[in-house]
């Protein structure tokens, strides 16, 4: 059952119980190993819950019995990017980075949190070409998550006035093979939302209203919709654009995904 709890607490939402058995194996010396794990689990469950200073606590916990448990220091970015702290959320982020987490979280949160800090409407974007360069180094070295990173390198370089490169990357993205990036073989202990299509719609729509309309475009944002879970509204902007350009291959392959 403690393997099981992390399951429970992030597919199921199973806050309550969860916290109350793992908390009874707090007693029990013969899990003092697991203790990092199991605080960071508790924070979890307290994270789902918005409690973020409970959270913060549980994972410092774990971090107070092994400083360099991992999913404990990107737990506390999360928190702090839940929080709006960005900046004290990238350190953790970048923290954790720096330890060699191969973890998407970690990796992808430092570009999170610089596009939150960074108004789309702000003169001084230059917090964005570290996020670039961070993006375009996880685009060349891993495939998990590579839909979400081209989305936010599609925001990037459109904040910095490169349209026709963020049309470029939207293409990109439409031409990539969900099946193939969401093999999320990752830290269980991670809290991820902030990779979570509904999540990222924000930047699909910033996307959507800025660039030149076309076929293609509408096709991105139906694509979007698809991805956060509003079919219905998604296959409307879908089919109206391969009716706009209906010999358009990278259209037409979106239904078959």
């Amino acid at each position: 059952q403690f393997h099981l709890s992390p399951l429970k607490v992030i597919l199921e939402h199973d806050t309550q119980n969860s916290r109350r058995f793992l908390e009874k194996l707090l007693n029990e010396s013969s899990w003092t190993t697991h203790f990092p794990d199991i605080y960071t689990t508790i924070g979890l469950s307290h994270l789902l819950e918005t409690s973020y200073t409970k959270a913060d606590d549980s994972f410092q916990l774990a971090l107070s019995i092994n400083a360099a448990f991992v999913p404990a220091i990107i737990n506390q970015g999360v928190v702090e990017y839940l929080k709006r702290s960005y900046s004290t959320a990238e350190i953790f982020f970048r923290k954790a980075k720096n330890m060699e987490s191969s973890d998407s979280v970690a990796l992808l949160g430092p570009v999170l949190s610089a596009l939150e800090s960074t108004s789309p409407a702000a003169i001084d974007r230059g917090n964005l070409d570290t996020a670039m360069t961070d993006l375009n180094h996880y685009i060349g070295h891993f495939f998990d998550y590579q839909q979400q990173a081209e989305l936010l390198l599609a925001t990037i370089y459109l904040r910095k006035g490169a349209h026709e490169l963020a049309s470029a990357v939207v293409k990109q993205l439409l031409n990539t093979d969900p099946d193939l990036t969401e093999m999320h073989i990752q830290e269980l202990l991670v809290d991820r939302r902030l990779l979570a299509w509904d999540q990222l719609q924000k930047y699909c729509d910033e996307i959507y209203n800025a660039l030149s309309q076309s076929p293609t475009l509408t096709a991105f944002r139906g694509y979007c919709y698809l991805r956060s879970g509003q079919e219905e509204e998604a296959h409307k902007l879908i089919q109206l654009a391969i009716s706009q350009q209906p010999k358009d291959s990278l259209i037409q392959s979106i239904l078959a995904f």
